[in-house]
């Protein structure tokens, strides 16, 4: 089964470029609650008017709620997920483990798919996950074909094909939360892995510098078959940030592959790419070469370096591209080749180029190509239409009604019309009759197959004109339908979340007060020297007492132990197992990313009798535990 293919849309434009281009769903942000808070994003008047573009054309539509949310914004968050769901929006893409608690339990017919901002990358954890009510989880971009593979033998999966990346685990990142105050959580990052930085040595001297971690961007055109083959349900392009152009050409190359037609990367490349494209983790860890250490923006294609005044061209140049020496950019105006101008010259040419803003050594880059953009725009001027094949049933014969009934996807629709009469002169032909009933301008449909039943009779054929309409109008009136949920009020919706919280709030028993989280030797071993020295601390000198007079041991400090903390004296698990032997009590912190290694780490606890419990954010550990 062919996986769809999901494009970004941040605007108006840039969706009607996804859906000229092809695209099977679009994602999209509405005024609210969007992991790309400074995108165009799209009003509640445009989404309800996109629902019904897309939908006219058979074309999903999915829009994403995909922030942490406060406290404060609960409510909020849960009604307009139920006011875009009655706008007849195909699926919500979410985060928020609140929200999607509170939608799994008041409405859960509302279609549910698991942002990658959660982190799915291990079976268990993707277990968890669809357990709430998820119906599609969109994997980590940290994952290899195999691993998202073993993940879609059990669940459905969607996964990143192209665009950008970011240096941190997806939905792991707090960089931007923790130097500029913008959580990319919350839909605000502020892009820091793109700025340029200095590697420092222990003394301080400088071993490297610039964008030593903005990764270049996903490019897998060339691996396509490979992703169909994991058994993901859905191709992700990433880019709502991006203009109309750069959508409908990956969309329509990615297409292109899909449908094992000859694609073309050449366009892709020129209209955005990061010292290149990397296939980010799927074929493994490719090291520095996943990085574009140079530049943090679109770096173009290299034109060629001058060269006594002239550039041999390494790929093809024309009027009106735009060119780029060092930081100086600028726009072709005149071009000369064997000392006569010419409005292009292809790869392999040496040309004088004009205006001459470089010099010699330069090397020149193409940023921009007045052709393709041209071309682009072309296509962008037609309007997609006739893309859902029906099958279109008919009966024509003298005394009966005219009957249509068409058929859609298990959908049936019948209808009948004026009376077939005997043909006094002329009977409606068949052939005439056939071609007639073809006709489909201006509706999403195309009839793929058409069986009729005929024998020669006369009717009029602005009568056959009239049941045709009425026929395609109900079937489309069927495609637009929309539901019609009424949102709780927001006093039983409030009432919910307090039975729920005291509930957890009864199983928080014999929580220790202090958790002291510990990575290496000399900190266990400090822990256990304050706790030795307890007695001297006022504020634990009556809770010592006590303890003393009972014979038991002080739990008001418990170590948490971090074992995979990779560090000059790090703990390991003997650490842990001389704790058990001991007798002392202890909790353990678990990686955040679990992998191939899940199953050994979580093998590596059992036995630990002490281990009293862990902390974690691994939907995975969760799901084990």
């Amino acid at each position: 089964m062919k996986p769809e293919l999901l494009s970004p849309a941040g605007n108006r434009e840039a969706l009607n470029a996804a859906l000229i281009g092809g695209a099977d769903a679009v994602y999209l942000g509405g005024p609210r609650f969007s992991a790309r808070a400074y995108a165009t994003n799209f009003t509640n008047e445009d989404l309800e008017e996109s629902v019904r573009q897309c939908h006219r054309l058979g074309v999903k539509l999915y829009i994403t709620i995909n922030t942490l949310l406060k406290d404060s914004e609960i409510l909020d968050a849960y009604d307009y997920a139920v006011t875009v769901w009655n706008m007849g929006v195909d699926a919500i893409i979410i985060q928020d483990p609140g929200l999607i608690l509170l939608l799994q339990h008041f409405h859960p017919e509302i279609e549910l798919h698991a942002s990658t901002q959660m982190t799915v990358h291990n079976l268990k954890g993707a277990d968890l996950i669809s357990g709430k009510g998820i119906t599609r989880l969109v994997l980590a971009r940290e994952l290899t074909l195999g691993e998202i593979t073993e993940i879609s033998k059990h669940h459905e999966t969607e996964v990143f094909i192209h665009g950008a990346l970011c240096i941190s685990y997806s939905g792991k990142c707090l960089m931007s939360s923790m130097l500029g105050g913008r959580s990319g959580n919350r839909g605000r990052c502020a892009q820091n892995c793109r700025m340029e930085y200095q590697l420092l040595d222990e003394t301080g001297a400088v071993e490297a510098s610039g964008f030593l971690m903005s990764p270049k961007d996903l490019s897998t055109l060339d691996i396509s078959q490979d992703l169909v083959n994991t058994g993901t349900r859905s191709l992700k392009i990433e880019g709502r940030m991006k203009r109309p152009e750069y959508v409908y050409e990956t969309v329509h190359q990615y297409g292109k592959a899909l449908n094992h037609e000859k694609w073309d990367h050449t366009g892709i490349t020129q209209l955005f790419n990061r010292e290149g494209f990397n296939h980010a983790f799927l074929l493994g860890n490719d090291g520095k070469n996943m990085m574009a250490y140079q530049s943090p923006r679109n770096t173009g294609v290299v034109l060629g370096r001058v060269r006594d005044g002239k550039v041999k061209l390494q790929t093809s140049l024309s009027l009106g591209d735009g060119l780029k020496a060092g930081d100086s950019g600028f726009i072709v105006t005149k071009l000369k080749e064997k000392g006569q101008e010419v409005r292009s010259a292809k790869a392999g040419a040496t040309v004088d180029i004009y205006p001459n803003h470089y010099s010699n050594g330069d090397l020149l880059v193409k940023t921009s190509d007045a052709a393709l953009m041209a071309d682009i725009q072309k296509q962008l001027k037609q309007k997609r239409e006739g893309d859902l094949p029906i099958t279109l049933k008919a009966n024509f014969k003298p005394g009966q009604a005219l009957e249509l009934e068409v058929i859609f996807k298990g959908q049936r629709i019948k209808v009948s019309g004026a009376s077939v009469e005997e043909s006094i002169q002329k009977p409606l032909s068949e052939e005439r009759l056939k071609e007639n009933l073809m006709k489909t301008g201006g509706t999403p449909f195309v009839v793929e197959k058409l069986e009729l039943d005929y024998k020669p009779g006369f009717l009029r054929m602005s009568a056959v004109n009239e049941i045709r309409r009425d026929l395609l109008t109900q079937l489309e009136t069927l495609l637009l339908k929309t539901p019609s949920l009424e949102a709780k009020s927001r006093s039983e919706v409030e009432a919910y979340l307090r039975k729920q919280l005291e509930e957890k709030q009864r199983g928080k028993t014999n929580l220790p007060q202090y958790l002291v989280l510990v990575t290496r030797q000399e900190q266990l071993k400090a822990f256990f020297d304050i706790k030795a020295e307890e007695k001297e601390v006022k504020e634990h000198k009556e809770n010592k007492e006590r303890n003393h007079k009972e014979n038991k041991e002080d739990k008001s400090m418990i170590p948490v132990l971090y074992l995979w903390h990779r560090q000059r004296g790090s703990l390991s698990l003997k650490d842990a197992r001389a704790l058990d032997e001991a007798g002392k009590d202890y909790w353990l912190r678990l990686p955040e990313i679990l992998k191939s290694e899940f199953s050994g780490v979580i093998q590596s606890l059992k036995g630990l009798t002490h281990l009293k419990g862990i902390i974690t954010d691994n939907y995975g550990v969760i799901e084990e535990f």
